[in-house]
């Protein structure tokens, strides 16, 4: 199935701007994990959700304020970072927005709980920060150094707001764990 989707999004970069695919690719991916939640039973960590949102909203504005300015337009890594990190709060946020939309359905009202609106103020907040940053650093550099670069630190960063945010990688022992970094490991190398 992942074959097949990568080759409509090849098919989509042949046929339409970058500018235009990616974000829509993007978009996929939050929702796609907005429905996988649907179908998944997670307990959630919301401090650590909370701590990693603040965390990414004072790299955010340090990057905006002190980086950008100065150093924006020679690596293309400053801007991808911040899309990067508000995107992996996007994915979080909606992934426990769904978890909510799930229970809710199941008979459990989430939504008489605040912070299954926060989830919808972060996740909404974040998508627009993190297009903005991608748009940013595709008017700067070329979409064959923005896409590597985007989609590493873009995997790196949800995997670490997941690890947080559910606690771990949800294996049961360590020899299911090997076979998980070996396959991240090796999707980053280019192999």
């Amino acid at each position: 199935m992942h074959a097949v989707g990568e080759l409509f999004n090849f098919t989509a970069h042949t046929f339409a701007p970058a500018v235009l695919v990616t974000p829509l690719g993007e978009l996929s991916v939050l929702t796609g994990t907005a429905l996988g939640t649907y179908f998944l039973k997670k307990r959630l960590n919301v401090v650590g959700f909370l701590a990693f949102c603040i965390f990414t909203a004072v790299y955010c504005l340090f990057m905006i304020y002190k980086v950008c300015p100065h150093y924006g337009n020679a690596k293309p890594l400053y801007y991808l970072s911040m899309g990067a990190e508000t995107g992996a709060v996007s994915i979080m946020a909606l992934k426990a927005f769904g978890i909510a939309v799930k229970l809710t359905i199941a008979g459990t009202n989430q939504f008489l709980h605040i912070s299954n609106y926060m989830f919808g103020i972060f996740a909404a907040g974040s998508i627009i920060v993190q297009m903005k940053c991608f748009n940013k650093a595709l008017s700067v550099y070329p979409q064959s150094i923005v896409s590597p670069v985007y989609y590493v630190t873009f995997t790196s960063a949800v995997l670490v707001a997941s690890f947080i945010l559910f606690q771990g990688f949800n294996v049961a022992d360590n020899a299911k764990l090997i076979p998980l970094l070996d396959g991240f490991l090796v999707t980053f190398s280019g192999a």
